[in-house]
């Protein structure tokens, strides 16, 4: 099998924000998150691999300090680093300190085009503001921004205004994917009703992607367990964040091995059609990395 091409690494479960639809049920201090010195090791089994590019998710991947050094010797190792991050803890000092790792982009989580809808599902108040000043001072640092966007039956109906305000942030790229039942699910959080249209009278002007459909303009399917693979924060390697079939630990053996020699990755990919069907989402794609 191929290298995993794409790593998302959620090398924290802390986070700020209490998200309805958090996959990996973020917000609490985790007894089980590596130390700073273990997950600079990580880093270096995911450029053994030949991976190319490293997302640093959450959690909220700013609640921790090591994150500029992870950053950092990420890119001596030469991968293309991304940083996922719901925008609320970016301040001026903030993106200089990325910009100065060598951040190559961020992208920042914005699910509605106001208040209401975004901090409904972020179930924080004041979180909208903070993520748009964010947003605005990644771009100003001419830091490649992309919007990531959780289509849901809360928002589905903003698609128009959300594009229209990620243009507004300067941002290059805008990504939607849809909610899927995963980690922290909620009942109040349904999934969009994708047999209504969704994106046919839209009008974009920078990159649009739209991760989990095939018949959408700037659709991607699922890459999950051919060029993509999710480690969390205890070093379990996963096919991707929202597929739960743990494939082994980075701390037991190394990731180029764990791709390799998985049976349960083999056995996975031979029945991807019938299994990854409704669970075809990620949250980046190769383009926006």
């Amino acid at each position: 099998m191929a290298n995993p091409i794409i790593v998302t690494y959620s090398f924290t479960r802390q986070c700020n924000l209490k998200c309805r639809h958090c996959y990996s049920n973020s917000g609490e201090v985790e007894n089980q998150e590596l130390s700073p010195q273990k997950t600079l090791e990580v880093v270096e089994q995911i450029a053994k691999a030949g991976s190319r590019v490293l997302i640093f998710d959450g959690g909220e991947p700013l609640m921790r300090e090591d994150i500029y050094d992870l950053i950092s010797h990420a890119r001596k190792l030469g991968l293309t680093t991304v940083l996922g991050t719901n925008g609320t803890l970016i301040t001026q000092a903030v993106v200089s300190k990325l910009r100065d790792a060598g951040l190559n982009h961020c992208a920042v989580s914005i699910d509605g085009s106001n208040p209401q809808t975004h901090e409904w599902l972020r179930g924080v108040k004041g979180c909208f503001n903070k993520a748009i000043h964010g947003a605005k001072l990644v771009s100003e640092a001419g830091i490649p921004l992309q919007v990531n966007t959780c289509l849901n039956s809360k928002n589905e109906h903003e698609i128009n205004e959300i594009i229209e305000l990620a243009e507004s942030l300067r941002a290059d790229s805008i990504q939607f994917f849809f909610y899927n039942n995963s980690g922290r699910s909620s009942s109040q959080v349904m999934p969009p009703d994708v047999n209504s249209g969704l994106f046919e009278n839209i009008n974009c002007k920078i990159n649009l992607r739209i991760i989990g459909r095939t018949d959408i303009r700037g659709s991607k399917c699922c890459t999950a367990g051919e060029s993509v693979c999710c480690i969390l924060n205890d070093g379990t390697v996963y096919p991707c964040m929202l597929l739960h079939i743990p494939l082994g630990n980075v701390m037991e053996k190394t990731l180029q091995d764990i791709w390799k020699n998985s049976r349960i990755l083999k056995s996975l990919l031979k029945r991807k059609n019938g299994i990854f069907e409704g669970n075809e989402l990620c949250r980046f794609s190769r383009r926006g990395s």
